[in-house]
């Protein structure tokens, strides 16, 4: 998260040729116009939820046979499985 805090501060104040240009086409091109450092943290993030948080909302010391548990870690794997989706 550190990383990812750095890489998002950095682009953020010192944009590259590509952030200017899509923050150029105004709002279109800051939602159509794809940016390096953006694709980046959206690798790192998904790279996270592949390899760590869903094999880890998998392990059997997050199971607990109880109902309540069981719907908790239901909806941390729907939870995990849509935010790598959207990244």
């Amino acid at each position: 998260m550190i990383v990812l805090t750095w890489m998002g501060l950095s682009a953020w104040l010192f944009p590259a040729d590509d952030a200017l240009a899509a923050d150029a086409a105004g709002s279109h091109g800051r939602l159509a116009m794809p940016v390096a450092a953006g694709r980046q943290i959206s690798l790192i993030i998904i790279g996270m939820q592949i390899f760590w948080d869903l094999p880890m909302t998998l392990t059997k010391t997050f199971y607990d046979p109880g109902e309540k548990r069981r719907k908790s870690n239901l909806r941390v794997y729907i939870y995990h499985v849509s935010f790598g989706g959207a990244s």
